[in-house]
């Protein structure tokens, strides 16, 4: 051990403990302090659960069902991990309703007709594609090659700085804007 190391602390332990202060503690003072109106609720929306499945050929269920509604009636004997196995039980019993619903759903957004649109977009295709869209662009597409050539007053524009070279509008290495106001009002006329 060197010299530098000796008087550094570890904090480690310390952030161990306090994380199992939030992990364990908060939520052990919680249940301590709320533990009726948890396990009343719990047991309430676990009895509401069962409402799906209570039907007369199923005699377990309502038996099940009435165990949750006594259990609740009694919700300040009851214990965390007794609280745990009826409120699990009864999500094994309708867990697969969500389940379901979200199987559904995947299934009904895959089948949509939005879904089924799958275009084959090429240099080919495009034209067509783009003409009914937008019968604007039409005269554009009987140009040929589209990008690929220069139409003869349909070249690739300028970029600005070679445009401002071209035209002497620079002096001093900045833009002259009277200059610039009388080139563009001179050809494009006024506002």
């Amino acid at each position: 051990m060197t010299n530098e190391d000796r008087g550094k602390v570890d904090d480690s332990l310390w952030l161990l403990v306090i994380s199992l202060i939030f992990i364990v503690g908060i939520p052990a003072l919680i249940w301590h302090f709320n533990h009726t109106w948890i396990c009343y609720w719990g047991l309430y929306f676990s009895w509401g659960q069962l409402v799906l499945i209570d039907w007369p050929f199923l005699p377990w269920a309502g038996k099940f069902r009435a165990d949750v509604a006594l259990m609740a009636s009694r919700s300040d004997q009851v214990e965390f991990f007794e609280l745990i196995w009826v409120m699990t039980k009864a999500s094994i019993v309708c867990g697969w309703l969500p389940v379901l619903i979200s199987v559904l759903t995947i299934r009904s957004t895959l089948r949509h007709r939005s879904e089924k649109v799958r275009r084959n977009i090429t240099a080919d295709t495009l034209p067509r594609i783009m003409s009914v869209h937008c019968p604007a662009i039409i005269p554009v597409l009987h140009y040929g090659n589209l990008l690929n050539d220069n139409v003869e007053g349909q070249e690739s524009r300028e970029h600005p700085a070679e445009f401002v070279k071209k035209h002497n509008l620079i002096r001093q290495n900045v833009l002259d804007e009277e200059k610039t106001k009388k080139y563009y009002a001179k050809h494009w006329g006024q506002k």
